[in-house]
């Protein structure tokens, strides 16, 4: 019966976990990230620019907050081993950089 139990769980989440790397794997075809980096489903991708540079994650970092950069020239450059919440706003009209 128990097993029965956690098996039913387990399908029930499986639809949601595959929705979230769905969603993480669309936001990270956007940006110049690292495969160690994570884009979180509360994330928020804001990009006018064509220019997948415009926004650069590195190692190990984790983005859980916004992250928008003008049109005209903005970028966005987070360094390894960073967080930001899910509550923090990072918006660029030239240039802002976190990290090393």
């Amino acid at each position: 019966m128990r097993l029965i139990k956690r098996a039913i769980v387990f399908v029930a989440y499986l639809p949601l976990k595959l929705f979230s790397l769905l969603q993480e794997h669309r936001k990270m075809r956007t940006v110049l990230c690292d495969a160690s980096a994570r884009l979180l489903p509360s994330s928020k991708i804001n990009k006018s620019q064509n220019v997948r540079a415009a926004i650069v994650v590195e190692d190990h970092s984790v983005v859980a907050g916004q992250l928008l950069v003008f049109r005209h020239a903005g970028r966005i450059t987070i360094g390894a081993y960073c967080y930001i919440g899910e509550c923090s706003r990072i918006w660029s009209a030239e240039s802002v950089t976190i990290g090393n």
